[in-house]
């Protein structure tokens, strides 16, 4: 923050804030095991994910705040304000992931020791995203103060303009021996899950108030 004493009876204050956040995530593998037990069957189940792709997610804040304050008499307070704030985020995922589903090898002793060796399902499937949310607020305010005799009065006004941009692009496709899901022979391509939307809002405030405090006695 910055304060100049610009002339006897002004004052000048300026604020500036920005911030820059990145994220990038490289999934690599995962591998899940389970055991299943019951009277006529037992077996420890496996699940091994191998990943290709990336998400890569960016941040952008910035604030900006000036005030200018006048004093024109000792019982007469006048300032303006003025501040813009912005916020960005982008997100991006393009993450393919391919599993294998199955009876996982426990043996010490074995070569395929921690491996699945008896496969019972495998697939593929795809996350895609393209998500981007901008917000901008943008803030005037007034405020003063005057006080005379017993009697200390007070007021304050502003107006604020919000503008909000939200644009969703998200999609899911699982492949599963081969077939996509849900299945549709001879169709069009399917996705088990879509998301795309367009978001754009706006508002305005106003505000404004006025109060007087009175003095009746010594409060002492």
């Amino acid at each position: 923050m910055v304060t100049w004493q610009a002339a006897p009876k002004w004052q000048l204050d300026a604020l500036v804030n920005l911030s820059q956040t990145k994220f990038t995530l490289y999934p690599e593998e995962s591998k899940l095991t389970s055991g299943v037990f019951s009277p006529l069957f037992a077996a420890a189940l496996g699940l091994d994910i191998f990943f290709e792709g990336q998400e890569k997610d960016q941040y952008n804040t910035s604030f900006i705040g000036l005030s200018a304050t006048h004093q024109p008499r000792k019982n007469l307070r006048l300032k303006w304000m003025l501040s813009y704030f912005n916020n960005k985020e982008q997100e991006n995922i393009d993450i393919t992931g391919a599993y294998l589903f199955g009876e996982r090898d426990f043996d010490n002793a074995s070569s395929t020791f921690g491996l699945i060796t008896n496969p019972l399902g495998a697939g593929v499937f795809q996350n895609y995203s393209r998500n981007n949310l901008n917000i901008r607020v943008l803030n005037a305010q007034h405020k003063g103060s005057y006080e005379q005799g017993k009697h200390f009065l007070q007021w304050g006004n502003s107006i604020e303009q919000q503008q909000i941009a939200d644009k969703l692009h998200e999609w899911e496709r699982n492949d599963s021996a081969g077939y996509t899901l849900p299945y549709n022979p001879g169709g069009a391509l399917q996705l088990s899950r879509v998301v795309k939307s367009t978001s754009d809002i706006q508002v305005t405030r106003f505000s404004g108030y006025i109060q007087d405090n009175v003095r009746f006695g010594d409060s002492s």
